[in-house]
């Protein structure tokens, strides 16, 4: 597919990954509490805004929690991507949620890929993710990523991504140069 036929690769040229913010918490919330995303969740609960204010401000708080969130030029947020370090075994659980309003825009997948990359500057560590058997949207994002199958329990499946110790992952497999020169600081809005 060439660049004037997917519709995705001109949005993702301007795609920015910064440290999500207070700022980003309302946004959050709407999306976590969006239909699809419930039922895609592993957690399919709708969360009241006072319970999220909660957990997002421990979140933010967390040294071993990343929270990521993807803007384009125009500062829309596309979507969000977490990282959780396990601290027994030193590798990250990772979660990826699309502002709905940016389904179908083929945006998924650079913006994990593009996360990735950023986390990856701060921590080295494997990833794992959770998803569920039917949630095809994300089994094809985060293969396309290359993580693989790694094991699988009952309606979950658990896809791992291995980075060797020593390596930073700049480019993974689907990446495109995502953000202008100098916005992969650790800047927060």
């Amino acid at each position: 597919m060439t660049a004037e036929s997917d519709p995705g690769s001109k949005i993702t040229e301007s795609l920015r990954i910064l440290r999500a913010s207070e700022q980003d918490a309302q946004a959050l919330w709407e999306w976590r509490n969006d239909a699809l995303t419930r039922q895609m969740s592993v957690s399919e609960a709708q969360v009241d805004r006072q319970t999220h204010e909660t957990w997002y401000r421990k979140l933010l708080a967390n040294p071993d929690r990343y929270l990521y969130v993807g803007c384009l030029e125009t500062n829309e947020r596309i979507g969000m991507c977490r990282f959780d370090l396990d601290t027994n075994s030193g590798d990250a659980e990772v979660s990826i949620n699309l502002n709905p309003a940016c389904r179908g825009k083929r945006l998924s997948s650079p913006l994990l890929a593009a996360a990735m990359s950023r986390f990856q500057l701060e921590r080295r560590t494997d990833l794992f993710a959770k998803i569920k058997r039917s949630n095809l949207a994300s089994i094809r994002c985060f293969a396309a990523n290359g993580f693989v199958l790694d094991d699988s329990d009952g309606e979950l499946l658990r896809y791992r991504y291995h980075i060797a110790r020593g390596d930073v992952l700049l480019d993974p497999p689907t990446s495109q140069t995502l953000a202008p020169a100098g916005t992969q600081s650790a800047e927060r809005r």
